[in-house]
């Protein structure tokens, strides 16, 4: 009887230390974009077949309950998630305070941790509009589409023939590209996604010559805008206001531009990929210097595969596999990059689109890419967890004439 009670003492010191250890927040890595929660296990290489969320506070719920997990009989949902594949759950609510459980073993349930946080809902979807003169500003629902598009309010400068659009990271301020123009707008955004007064970038050194697109560095410093009657890259930094400073020359040492387009900065920051309509027809790779300059651009192409009229792309966060537009076959094809930045293997997606494919962006969680389609309006497409692009279908947005450029704010909700 004594070996026993000692037992029964020793298993329950066991199952205290591991509630504790729950609630240190040592079994749940969370993070959340708008309504939508990304779960991850901390344990590594191991796959927990019964995990579970709870919502503990009244008024939220979970959007897709029976389709993104099954709901038992004890409140929880359950659903299967590892250190290395994550679970994406949507929530429906207002935004606000909520907490949540999570459990990895929800059948019992055991080993959970409590999360609270404060939660932002609205997702937007900018959209450039060619032939309305306008952008437009769509809210992103719990399944990737577009609602709501309605004009985005612009106050200031008046919207003519816009093409390349670009937010900063606290999706607090747009530029969009003017190309008519020669001119780089800048927009505050307000807490509802509202543009507010747009006026002039501010730009006080090379001007622009039919501008089409822009990225931003990692920190929000520098733009890069491409000049496509310049066959040049301008470099423009940031102030602390928003306003551009003196744009220069890139200072490409290396192949010469050759009707520049698209332009992608990779998330390490230091290749920059630019697509040429030229000749050529070609992605160029181009080492970003310290001073922020282009060392000697290259054909980022080993390939051997040939764009017909390569228009914009984008590289996933691992810079491991590319997304290129063809504007003129209306084609999306998909490369694998290498450690040295070099698409070494390219392939046709399969998806034949309505109109000129132009510009591509990815979501944050990377399973749905978006194209400007032009007369085909905007278009996702999903994304496995291989990397590979499916089929694309409309987004859902309507109200459009021609859009070509998009830029998404996905604002953070934070969970701990």
């Amino acid at each position: 009887m004594k070996k026993f009670c000692w037992f029964v003492h020793i298993l329950f010191l066991l199952l205290i230390s591991n509630i504790c250890f729950a609630n240190s927040g040592e079994l749940f890595n969370v993070g959340a974009t708008a309504n939508i929660l990304q779960i991850n296990t901390t344990v590594p290489n191991h796959t927990y077949s019964s995990a579970g969320i709870k919502i503990n506070t009244p008024g939220y719920s979970l959007t897709n309950s029976g389709v993104e997990c099954a709901q038992a009989g004890n409140g929880y949902c359950l659903f299967s998630v590892s250190n290395s594949a994550s679970k994406l759950l949507s929530i429906s609510g207002p935004a606000g305070a909520m907490s949540i459980s999570l459990c990895l073993n929800a059948k019992g349930p055991l080993s959970c941790q409590n999360f609270s946080g404060s939660t932002n809902f609205t997702n937007y979807g900018y959209v450039s509009d060619v032939n309305a003169n306008q952008i437009f500003k769509c809210t992103i629902n719990s399944t990737g589409g577009f609602e709501n598009c309605v004009d985005s309010g612009n106050t200031g400068i008046p919207i003519s023939v816009p093409l390349g659009i670009a937010l900063n990271s606290s999706f607090n301020r747009a530029y969009i590209v003017l190309t008519n123009n020669n001119q780089v707008l800048q927009c505050p955004i307000d807490s509802n996604g509202n543009l507010g007064n747009c006026i002039d970038s501010g730009n006080t050194g090379i001007d622009f010559n039919h501008p089409i697109s822009l990225a931003f560095n990692k920190l929000n410093t520098l733009a890069y805008v491409t000049d496509q009657n310049a066959n040049s890259v301008s470099v423009c930094p940031i102030t602390a206001g928003g306003s551009f400073g003196n744009c220069r020359d890139s200072g490409n040492t290396g192949a010469a531009f050759d009707a520049p387009v698209g332009i992608f900065i990779n998330s390490s920051g230091n290749f920059a990929y630019i697509t040429n309509q030229g000749g050529s027809n070609n992605v160029f790779k181009c080492p970003i210097l310290a001073n922020g300059n282009f060392g000697a651009c290259s054909n980022a192409n080993v390939s051997g595969f040939v764009f017909t009229k390569p228009d914009n792309l984008v590289l996933n966060t691992a810079n491991s596999i590319a997304y290129i537009t063809d504007s003129s076959l209306q084609k999306v094809y998909q490369c694998t990059v290498n450690g040295n930045g070099e698409f070494t293997s390219c392939k046709d997606t399969g998806n034949a689109l309505a109109s000129i494919a132009a510009n591509i962006v990815l979501n944050k969680f990377e399973n749905t890419a978006y194209i400007g389609n032009g007369s085909g309006g905007v278009v996702k497409c999903p994304i496995d967890a291989s990397g590979n692009l499916g089929i694309c279908a409309q987004t859902g947005g309507s109200g459009f004439t021609f859009p070509l450029y998009l830029a998404l704010a996905e604002r953070t909700s934070s969970f701990s």
